[in-house]
């Protein structure tokens, strides 16, 4: 059981309390604790994989200057209409 769990990345103090304590309600939550530390970590993760993979995709020069409000041929304006 020691060998398991620490393969699943629990901390020794933890690992001390689980095989320790009589309780199983609490030991239950002491491994409850240690999964929401593990999904909270997976959540950042894969929001830093998103941004990553955002970095490798370069938007199409059309599409950026759109979003600063240049017209595709590069006359600016923002959807005004053209002044005449």
């Amino acid at each position: 059981m020691i060998h398991r769990l620490r393969e699943l990345d629990v901390s020794l103090s933890d690992v001390r309390q689980i095989v320790r304590i009589p309780d199983s309600g609490v030991r239950a939550a002491l491994v409850a604790d240690h999964l929401q530390r593990l999904e909270d970590a997976l959540e950042r993760t894969r929001a830093a994989v998103a941004s990553l993979r955002r970095l490798l995709r370069p938007e199409p020069a059309d599409r950026r200057r759109a979003a600063c409000g240049a017209h595709p041929d590069g006359r600016g304006g923002g959807g005004r209409g053209r002044a005449q």
